[in-house]
């Protein structure tokens, strides 16, 4: 039954109605103290000296009905506040649309408020066992406690959202535009690249460093993001990685037992590789990985898709699109000489593959077009670029090291006969990119993102531009995860158009657009890809 409580009586500065509040310590714990110190936390046990105290107390346990699931992953609840007419919402992790849950206050900011899973009251026909006991204390996986198809049909809708919401497209549009997400055909044991991270006893700022084994290995806490959970297994990593996983550990132990007790060796990460050549630890260590038949080699620690299984496919697709055709077509296709025959299909003989590095899209496409370039901001990565073209017999395929201010200078294709590919960082693509981009004025586009708000945002200005926005299909890489991936292709509608009409210009002093600058997402090989823990 609803309780009608007074702020007095549960530490609140607005009345609160409609809502169940225990104070009690619920009979079934989802994160019990049991499962907290195996997984190497420390339960707090009173709020941080910084915690905001409105609307809730802090470890407040309300009774909440879980509405939808937020792009981050997480449930979101309404609670309905005398002052508020929409509801305060409270984020909830690891829950599912339509279930009743108990939850924890850890956090209230100035417009929500964050909570711990305690309880799941009534549990939806969508949860499932998650297969990793750490599920809930781990902070890597999201969705484990999710039927598969559902996960698929959540990472569709999350990018039909910000789509419409960012993209301005509209809702009957973007319905018919974006497809059903591409899932992956391994859920489990998929990943080839891990990287663990650890920290010595007195780790915190001015802790001591005592004497013996006090080693944690692992990923970041879901609770709190400074803490460490110990992983001795990972249910998505490749069994190999798993199997290597305990004498990567034990050396790094010895390695740490030998090595000064200085604040340089508290913390750092482990580096676990699954590739051609075995398990690989050393970042610098050259490796390579076989996609469609063609070799890339690149070093250990530098970015490169991690997950082999639905990577062909993926790869398919986005040389599909710049194509013109279908990835069936492109699948099929043996053609390598340089009459490419058929590659005019979709009106294009020229392929640019900006923020190329290794190579992985310009080579893959290479057989279906005349000339392939790749442009990559980083020297180095366009030299790996051009030796994988060499090492695999490509001849058409041309790599090029340009700024991001002039990247299309060196161009010598007409853009009415050109695709382009572009894979941005996570921030997207900055105004000046976008201007020269629209300046060249390609016939077709394909987006390739991590990111489904940035690129909704892009996409917004290249419709506006006069494009066609013909579909956008989303690529599940990272099963379990909230991650996803989509492929957004764009084409001109005539060639005989005007050209692309150009934004406004917004570029300020430091060319970006008045966009914060950030780090590059990973330049398929550049060494400074985002983190996933």
């Amino acid at each position: 039954m609803a309780l009608l409580l007074s702020a007095w009586a549960v530490g609140l500065r607005l009345p609160v109605t409609a809502v169940h509040l225990r104070s009690a310590v619920p009979r079934m714990m989802v994160a019990d103290p049991i499962r907290l110190v195996e997984a190497n936390l420390k339960p707090l046990s009173r709020a941080p000296a910084d915690f905001n105290s409105f609307p809730f107390a802090f470890d407040t346990v309300l009774e909440l009905s879980i509405e939808s699931i937020s792009n981050l992953g997480d449930g979101v609840a309404r609670v309905q506040l005398e002052a508020s007419e929409r509801g305060w919402v409270v984020f909830v992790p690891f829950v599912i649309p339509g279930e009743r849950v108990r939850a924890r206050i850890k956090k209230n900011f100035a417009g929500h408020s964050r909570a711990e899973l305690v309880e799941v009251i009534e549990s939806s026909s969508l949860r499932v066992a998650p297969k990793c006991k750490l599920h809930g204390v781990c902070g890597g996986c999201q969705y484990q406690h999710v039927k598969y198809a559902q996960q698929l049909e959540w990472k569709r809708q999350q990018v039909v959202d910000v789509l419409e919401r960012l993209g301005g497209v509209e809702h009957d549009a973007v319905q018919h535009l974006v497809q059903p997400a591409v899932g992956s055909p391994r859920q489990w044991h998929y990943r080839s690249k891990i990287t663990p991270h650890w920290r010595r006893a007195g780790a915190e700022v001015g802790a001591p460093v005592p004497d013996g084994d006090e080693l944690v290995l692992g990923f970041l806490a879901t609770a709190d993001r400074s803490q460490l959970v110990g992983v001795s297994h990972c249910a998505i990593a490749t069994e190999p990685i798993n199997a290597a996983l305990p004498a990567a550990t034990d050396r790094l132990r010895a390695e740490l037992n030998a090595a000064p007790r200085d604040a340089t060796s508290r913390t750092g990460s482990l580096l676990l590789r699954h590739v051609r050549e075995g398990i690989v630890e050393d970042a610098a260590a050259p490796v390579s990985e076989d996609v469609g038949g063609i070799v890339f080699r690149f070093l250990a620690g530098d970015f490169f898709q991690n997950n082999p299984f639905v990577l062909p496919t993926f790869v398919e697709h986005v040389v599909a699109h710049a194509r013109g055709g279908d990835a069936a077509a492109v699948a099929a296709s043996t053609s390598g000489d340089e009459t490419c025959e058929g590659c005019e299909a979709g009106g294009v003989s020229y392929l640019i593959d900006a923020y190329s590095g290794c190579g992985l899209f310009a080579l893959s496409a290479s057989r279906h077009f005349r000339q392939v370039m790749g442009i990559e901001v980083v020297a180095q990565q366009a030299a790996v670029a051009r030796q994988n073209a060499l090492a695999n017999g490509i001849s058409n395929a041309e790599f090029v090291a340009g700024s991001a201010e002039r990247i299309f200078e060196r161009v010598p294709f007409d853009g009415r006969h050109s695709a382009v590919i572009l894979d941005p960082p996570r921030r997207g693509c900055d105004a000046t990119f976008l201007r020269q981009l629209l300046i060249f004025a390609p016939r077709r586009i394909v987006y390739v993102s991590c990111s489904a708000d940035t690129q909704a945002r892009d996409l917004k200005v290249l419709i506006a531009a006069g494009y066609v926005l013909e579909g956008l299909t989303p690529f599940d890489l990272f099963p379990h995860t909230r991650h996803i991936e989509t492929v957004a292709t764009l084409s001109w509608p005539d060639a005989s158009a005007p050209t692309p009409r150009l934004p406004v210009a917004r570029v300020k002093a430091n060319g970006t657009g008045g966009r914060r600058r950030g780090a590059r997402k990973r330049g398929r090989g550049s060494g400074r890809g985002r983190k996933r823990t």
